[in-house]
């Protein structure tokens, strides 16, 4: 991507989306789009009335009702502290079920129910296994 200003991502001779490499990977227009260039999570959910809804998790979106997929990209995932009461951000609570150590930084798969989850974190050490994480849902296109 490094190299591209444009890229054209083919599945089985199909053309699933031209774009740049930054809107590819930030506006994916395809789950197999969003799982191809980098690591996401899938989000499968439903939006009724400009209210998106996957599981536990739930935010305002202008997008039409019906079933969604969302693509939430692990680096938008932040450790939520107590002064981040931000409008626009979705909290949610979950168990951390595995550090997985790569370098400077650890990616964390965390378990909130009914959605599994991978943020990353700066490495500081061992985290407690319940925190409050938080997202923007100005950072998940819908696939």
């Amino acid at each position: 991507m490094a190299l591209s200003d444009r890229i054209a991502l083919l599945r089985n001779g199909a053309l699933e989306q031209i774009a740049s490499p930054r809107e590819i990977y930030s506006r994916p227009a395809t789950a197999y789009t969003a799982e191809f260039i980098g690591q996401t999570n899938l989000l499968r959910g439903e939006i009724n009335n400009g209210v998106a809804r996957c599981g536990v998790l739930q935010w305002k979106t202008p997008e039409a009702s019906g079933p969604a997929l969302f693509s939430l990209r692990p680096e938008a995932i932040h450790l939520a502290g107590s002064e981040d009461d931000a409008t626009g951000v979705v909290r949610f609570r979950g168990t951390i079920r595995q550090q997985i150590y790569s370098g400077a930084s650890e990616l964390l798969e965390i378990d909130c129910g009914e959605i599994k989850a991978c943020a990353p974190e700066l490495l500081q050490g061992v985290h407690s296994p319940a925190y409050t994480n938080l997202f923007s849902p100005l950072e998940m296109p819908c696939a």
